[in-house]
């Protein structure tokens, strides 16, 4: 009996657990985005998908104010980025283009050019610069 009082003090003045602090939006697309894993990304984007507190206006109003990105240099750079390829996490390096006429100010559409094997995405860009400065 004396073990049985022993636990029931012990259990009765141990504080319970307060509950986390509900995340935002935000919050939770950032976790979302930082998993490892394109499988765990994926599960994580059906359950947000799921999620019946947050409203399509609010997923949209996040998502328009996601990231917390430096304004680029306006011409071509080459960056340096870790990406999740296949389950594990690479370098590479990736061309940046910003044309001249950029205000960071105006929302602009983000082309991302993908190439193929063989070649470089370097020795594709000059066309789109072209076409990045005439628009």
């Amino acid at each position: 009996m004396q073990f049985l009082a022993f636990f029931l003090i012990a259990v009765g003045t141990t504080p319970l657990p307060s509950p986390q602090a509900e995340q935002t939006p935000k919050q939770l697309l950032q976790g979302a985005v930082d998993l490892p894993s394109p499988e765990a990304r994926s599960k994580a984007a059906l359950r947000l998908a799921k999620n019946g507190k947050v409203t399509l206006d609010q997923w949209h109003e996040c998502m328009q104010d996601f990231g917390d990105f430096e304004p680029q240099p306006k011409g071509r750079q080459s960056v340096r980025a870790k990406l999740w390829v296949d389950g594990r996490q690479i370098t590479r390096t990736l061309e940046l283009f910003v044309p001249s006429s950029y205000d960071a100010a105006t929302p602009l559409p983000l082309l991302l050019l993908l190439h193929g094997s063989g070649g470089t995405g370097l020795q594709m860009l000059p066309g789109w610069e072209r076409l990045a400065e005439q628009q």
